[in-house]
């Protein structure tokens, strides 16, 4: 699924992490960090090529799993 991982990006308490799938497809997901450790997993966003960021949530158990 995932061709290319760019390094995390950090600002404070959110983390970005973007990669490139073997789809073609660009993908990021966006996390904030507790005041404990934990990351929790906010949004995921894919882009085609030019067009803008979709919201999508992907379930690699249900889609890539099966």
């Amino acid at each position: 699924m995932i061709q290319k991982r760019h390094p995390t990006i950090k600002s404070g308490y959110i983390k970005k992490i973007y990669f490139h799938g073997n789809g073609g497809a660009d993908y990021y997901f966006i996390f904030f960090t507790l005041t404990n450790g934990t990351d929790v997993e906010i949004a995921q966003f894919r882009r085609v090529g030019d067009e803008n960021w979709k919201q999508v949530n992907i379930k690699p158990e249900e889609e890539c799993l099966t």
